[in-house]
């Protein structure tokens, strides 16, 4: 069930990450003038081979659960989020003008620099983490396979009612993904 490389590297290194989910907001692209206007994204990625429909489904299903998480946003958390929204387009503006902190930056004017940092600055990563989450598989000494969840990764400025639902969301997403793992190391 798992991709090639996957199981290469289960077999070596003895583990991997099946599944991860990240939840990001970004600056909206369909009104990049409005500085409040924001969008929630969520991304399960995963480590198995596709095309095979029971894992698609239950992929499916944490992705249409996970795609809502914008409603699990208190006004305060997402005050902070529209805040580092905007830090992060200033700041990638900045550096794509060769400044820092509103100075210029010598080495960035540096050709052999500007080329390591030239895809950075073409495609620059607007995205602010909300949260995430994710499950590994470990390899035994004596061949058993442990899957188990990673501790979820959440910014400290999410406040605790935005944090208790995000964690009920979390707990949903195990329930499908523990399922979905079951159901793989029952057909071994």
């Amino acid at each position: 069930m798992l991709c090639p490389e996957a199981k290469e590297e289960l077999n070596t290194i003895g583990i991997i990450e099946l599944v991860s989910v990240t939840v990001t907001a970004v600056p909206d692209p369909e009104r990049p003038e409005d500085r409040y206007a924001m969008k929630i994204l969520a991304e399960v990625c995963d480590n198995f081979k596709q095309g095979i429909p029971e894992i698609d489904r239950d992929l499916d299903a944490v992705d249409q659960m996970c795609s809502t998480s914008e409603n699990d946003l208190m006004p305060t958390t997402r005050d902070e989020l529209l805040v580092l929204i905007g830090q992060r387009v200033h700041d990638i503006a900045e550096l794509q003008e060769g400044r820092v902190g509103g100075q210029p930056v010598p080495y960035l004017s540096n050709p052999a620099i500007a080329e390591l940092i030239k895809h950075d600055l073409e495609n620059p990563d607007q995205h602010i983490l909300v949260w995430c989450v994710g499950w590994s598989a470990t390899k035994e000494d004596d061949g058993t396979i442990l899957v188990y969840e990673d501790d979820p990764m959440i910014p400290e400025f999410v406040d605790e009612y935005s944090w208790s639902r995000i964690r009920d969301r979390m707990r949903r997403a195990n329930f499908v993904i523990g399922g979905l793992m079951a159901g793989l190391l029952e057909e071994g």
